[in-house]
């Protein structure tokens, strides 16, 4: 029988056809994301990170930083889209980091191929931006939790009072399978812990960061147009200001943009009806 279309993994299969300005600006986030998520591991000791897997990979820098910090011997990258894997295996891949590419987004035959790779549980799962796109999270997290020890997770905070009751309805798009960036999910600071704690996770440290603005509002993003280039910047200085003057979870709340992010264990027990 002919396997159905599945308009999400059409989605992720084109996501990462990308211009050589857009992959330079995710490997800076991306090092940007590494170095606080490093920052965290320090504020705790959850023993040896010996191997370090990573689900919705990308173009590989956040495995590559993470592995390098910790010292961990192996690491594994997993995502969807072919051309994200294979700028990772052409650039980063060796003899201690690898890449996968997932068959599907079924969780269930992704932990079966990363099964064949690595048999033992790895010491850290990194799920950095990945579970604001997943439909059924609780499920996806109960079949990652046998292949790891811990999970290192963000998640981003759209749902801010700026974005919900200040700019146009027009530029404002809920979380749907219709969503632009297939989000399913979005997060506050007064909501973002219940969610993870809901899916069976315990968070042994997190923190709330505010995005850079180069994060925000980076060179390739910049209109063509005077009136596009002015709102820019004058966005560009909004943030700035109110993200100094404020303190840091009243802007996230009121402003943004911004994230979460938790290192966390799981049990089956604490999974929240």
């Amino acid at each position: 029988m002919k396997k159905p279309p599945n308009h999400l993994e059409d989605f992720y299969s084109n996501w990462y056809e990308k211009s050589k300005e857009q992959v330079e600006y995710e490997i800076n986030v991306c090092k940007e994301k590494s170095a606080t998520a490093c920052k965290l591991l320090d504020k705790v000791d959850v023993g040896s990170i010996n191997s370090v897997l990573e689900i919705g990979c990308g173009f590989g820098r956040n495995l590559v930083e993470i592995v390098n910090y910790t010292k961990a011997s192996f690491g594994l990258g997993c995502d969807v889209p072919k051309a994200a894997i294979e700028y990772a295996k052409k650039y980063y891949e060796n003899d201690s980091i690898k890449f996968l590419q997932a068959e599907s987004l079924d969780i269930k035959s992704t932990v079966s191929q990363i099964r064949r790779i690595h048999s033992e549980p790895f010491d850290i799962a990194i799920l950095f931006y990945v579970l604001e796109h997943v439909p059924k999270p609780k499920t996806f997290i109960s079949q990652l939790a046998p292949i790891s020890k811990h999970f290192l997770v963000i998640l981003p905070l759209d749902n801010t009072i700026f974005n919900n009751y200040i700019l146009p309805q027009r530029m404002k798009t809920y979380p749907s399978s219709k969503h632009p960036d297939a989000h399913f999910w979005e997060f506050h600071v007064n909501n973002v812990h219940h969610f993870i704690v809901s899916l069976g996770l315990t968070p042994i440290v997190y923190q709330f960061n505010k995005f850079s603005l180069y994060d925000q509002y980076p060179p390739h993003l910049r209109p063509s147009n005077l009136k596009g280039r002015i709102l820019f910047e004058c966005m560009r200085v909004f943030k700035y200001v109110t993200g100094k003057i404020m303190p840091r979870r009243m802007f996230l709340r009121l402003i943004g943009g911004g994230y979460f992010m938790c290192l966390a264990s799981w049990s089956e027990e604490f999974v929240l009806e």
